[in-house]
């Protein structure tokens, strides 16, 4: 770990209230240079701070995934990152460093959000740390940290690869970490990584992902997107629905045509992003082509057609499911790297099933 990163965080790291928020995984960049995605987390920033000034908070924790890509920034994305810290300068704001943070796959010191560590507000964290205040032990870990080094506390942040919760709404995670494993050190724990907001309680605890800030692709479709707002003395949290940021949503044309086109539907066109299913067999192209003009109308973000066929499962979770029960990727690829003659067959395993995971993910 860095150590000039370590003395500045024993330093300057605190909590200026008893009452946090807590959000993860803006992934700026997610869509490379799209416009859209220029205003998007801007105007996530303005909505959070009046939250967060009616609510009296002054600290936000950033469980992680900060940056979208780990390779290479644009100068666009770094535009957008300045301009929302900006707006955020009179918080005081504790980062954790994400799997998409980081430059190395092995490392966290070289990331892409030390160069944040120069504002006044704001501290990163690129391993375990602690620290005691409001009569609670408060502990931050980081992606790759050994979690043998975490002390027992009552509080956990961190970037957790956990096994058996939801990467997303169709993929079940079945690597990384125990559930028992973390509890160990904390009883009530907030982790990013995984975009699906989930909440499990336990005997020994509680464990929450605290899914992504805003909706960023079509495996967000139907998801509610929020963060969360803790009472550290207390330990009582609750979840704050965002209703500003667009949101990914699907339409059937049956579906359109049964109900028609009222108030409602036009509210939810404006302002998303929307895909129509063409689902009906008897309808031509011109009417295709007139219903797509009227629906541009309502201003959407994006509207895409996608076309079934008769013969086709029309509810694409089914479908989903379908797929899964008939082919089981995993269980093929482990097959498969099991009987190659390779070193580091468990890498590779992970390395190719989060590839497939993303590609159904960008899919959907």
């Amino acid at each position: 770990m860095n150590m000039i990163v370590t003395k500045m965080v024993i330093m300057m790291l605190k909590f200026l209230n008893n009452k946090i928020a807590i959000i993860s995984d803006p992934h700026f960049g997610v869509q490379i240079n799209n416009p859209i995605w220029q205003k998007i987390p801007i105007d996530y920033a303005k909505w959070l701070k009046n939250m967060l000034l009616k609510e009296k908070i002054k600290d936000i924790v950033i469980c992680g995934d900060i940056f979208n890509n780990r390779e290479e920034i644009s100068i666009l994305t770094l535009h957008v990152a300045n301009e929302f810290f900006k707006i955020l300068k009179d918080f005081n704001i504790m980062l954790i460093v994400g799997n998409h943070d980081i430059f190395y796959k092995n490392r966290t010191d070289v990331n892409s959000i030390n160069i944040l560590n120069e504002w006044e507000n704001i501290h990163v964290i690129n391993d375990v740390f602690c620290l005691e205040q409001f009569d609670r032990k408060i502990c931050f870990c980081s992606w790759l940290s050994d979690i043998d080094k975490i002390d027992k506390s009552d509080i956990l942040f961190g970037h957790f690869e956990i096994q058996n919760f939801k990467m997303n709404k169709y993929v079940i995670n079945d690597d990384g970490k125990t559930y028992s494993d973390l509890l160990k050190k904390a009883k009530l724990i907030f982790s990013g990584h995984f975009h699906l907001n989930q909440e499990r309680i336990y005997d020994e605890g509680t464990i929450i992902y605290v899914g992504n800030t805003y909706s960023q692709n079509w495996s967000d479709c139907g998801i509610q997107k929020g963060f969360y707002i803790l009472d550290i003395s207390t330990l009582n949290y609750k979840f704050i629905n965002n209703d500003v940021s667009p949101i990914f949503k699907k339409y059937y044309l049956t579906e359109l045509f049964e109900n028609g086109i009222n108030e409602k539907t036009k509210q939810e066109f404006n302002n998303n992003f929307i895909k129509v299913i063409i689902d009906k067999k008897d309808i031509n192209q011109e009417k295709i082509d007139l219903l797509y003009n009227k629906l541009c109308l309502f201003k959407p973000l994006s509207l895409d057609l996608e076309y079934k066929n008769e013969f086709e499962i029309k509810s694409l979770s089914d479908k989903i499911e379908y797929e899964q029960e008939t082919f089981d990727f995993v269980k093929t690829l482990k097959t498969f790297v099991s009987n190659l003659e390779v070193e580091n067959k468990d890498d590779i395993i992970k390395y190719i099933t989060e590839l497939y995971n993303k590609k159904i993910s960008e899919k959907n």
